[in-house]
Parts: structure tokens; C-alpha cells; sequence
């Protein structure tokens, strides 16, 4: 996860930067890590999508839409996604609380990831899946502004909740839906 968010991060930076010798160097080595290192969940890979959206090289076509198959194959009737059954193909993954995760229900985070992802591949507001993600996110925000996230892992802080709203917040934004008109109070 840390090593897909970096390649992002790269991804996006100036020629400034992305050209200097040092970074010629690292993004060949995050390259070289990134595809020679298998992802072991349904959501490492979907982070391997979002970096090969912003570098160059680390999905093959073919690879990007695989991952994109299994993306839509995992959308709830819903119409969102979640993070549980994100990870629920990760053998080592087990919560820290011993409770079963929560693969049947629909989160911000799962559901904002899926809209940037496919909002980055040229999916359009018109497509139904794209329409049925939007309306879960814009009818499950919480009277407080935020987007209740349960943790993956386990339930005892807020963090995951925070990190939901972040990617609900990009995920509408990806598809202009920020707007006075259209933003849930």
C-alpha cells in the first residue's frame, strides 16, 4: 500500500523532479518492486491500477482490465463497494479484534476508491455502475458531514471513518459532484 502511494505520489510530481538522475533511478526501482511483487489482495491491486494511472509500466493493458473485471464483479447490488471484501482474498489478513469482517456491507472508502479508479479510466457519469456508487455515497453521508468507515481491521478509533470520507470526497469529486446543487449538507 505505502509503496503504490509513493508511486502515485511520483506519478503526479514535475519533470523537475521526475527527471533528476536520483529520481530516474527510484522510480526504476519502484517499478521493478511494483511489478515483481504479487498483490495479495483484491485491494493491493486495485492500488496497482490507480499507480499504473500515474506510472508508466507497471500494468499491462491486459492486467488493468482484469483488475477493473474483478473491480465490478465486487460491486454490491448497493451500488457501492467494501473495503472488507477488498482484502477478504488476503490470506494473512486477519482483523486484530477476532470479529469477522464485514464483506456484505458497503463503505465510503471502498466506494470513493472504485469512483477515482474508474473515473481515471474514462468511465462516465452515465454508465448505471457509476450512477449506483454516486447515489451510496450521496445518501449514506452522516448528519456531522462524515462518511462512517468501519476499520478493516479493527473497531476502536476513528481513523478509517476519516480515511472513508477522504476517498467518498475524491471519489464525488472525480465525477463533479461537489457542486452546490448536488452536496449533501
Amino acid at each position: 500500500y505505502g509503496v503504490t502511494l509513493a508511486a502515485i505520489a511520483v506519478g503526479t510530481a514535475s519533470d523537475a523532479y521526475t527527471l533528476s538522475p536520483q529520481a530516474i533511478e527510484g522510480i526504476r526501482r519502484l517499478r521493478l518492486y511494483l511489478q515483481k511483487t504479487a498483490a495479495p489482495s483484491i485491494h493491493h491491486r486495485l492500488m496497482m491500477l490507480w499507480t499504473s494511472l500515474h506510472l508508466n509500466g507497471v500494468l499491462s493493458v491486459d492486467q488493468q482490465n482484469k483488475i477493473i473485471e474483478e473491480l465490478f464483479a465486487s460491486q454490491r447490488s448497493d451500488g457501492g463497494w467494501s473495503t472488507a471484501q477488498f482484502l477478504v482474498d488476503w490470506n494473512e489478513f486477519k482483523r486484530k479484534d477476532n470479529l469477522e469482517p464485514e464483506v456484505l456491507k458497503s463503505d465510503a472508502y471502498a466506494t470513493g476508491l472504485g469512483l477515482i479508479l474508474l473515473r481515471g479510466l474514462g468511465y462516465q457519469q452515465n454508465d448505471p455502475r457509476i450512477q449506483s456508487a454516486i447515489r451510496w455515497l450521496e445518501t449514506h453521508q452522516d448528519d456531522d458531514g462524515k462518511w462512517f468507515t468501519p476499520s478493516p481491521s479493527k473497531d476502536s478509533k476513528q481513523y478509517f471513518t476519516n480515511m472513508g470520507t477522504a476517498f467518498a470526497i475524491l471519489g464525488l469529486d472525480a465525477y463533479e459532484r461537489l457542486n452546490s446543487s448536488s452536496q449533501t449538507e
